[in-house]
């Protein structure tokens, strides 16, 4: 059915969550971390349009690649708001320091 739709038909979190096999905590992540583009709202609900996800899915292997930087940045930005940015620098700043000497 998928297959049969526009590009520019719209699809609702549930339906994507079953397309991409992931549940909606771990569909909510992928977009926080720029993964998938962000949804539309509509009617209260969150939808793609077909294309966006027939996108998402022919990157593949490219978007898997990416996953570990942009998991990484996530998690250096959350580290920053809890630690702050300047503590959170020192440390990275000292991390590079290690690895280089």
């Amino acid at each position: 059915f998928f297959d049969q739709l526009p590009d520019a038909a719209l699809i609702d979190a549930p339906a994507v969550g079953i397309l991409l096999g992931l549940s909606p905590r771990s569909l909510g992540f992928i977009v926080e971390h720029g993964r998938l583009p962000p949804p539309r709202h509509e009617g209260g609900r969150r939808v793609w349009t077909v294309g966006t996800i027939r996108a998402y899915l022919a990157a593949g292997a490219d978007a898997e690649r990416r996953v570990g930087v942009l998991t990484l940045g996530g998690i250096i930005r959350r580290a920053q708001e809890v630690l702050g940015a300047s503590r959170v620098d020192r440390m990275i700043a000292e991390a590079r320091a290690g690895v280089a000497a």
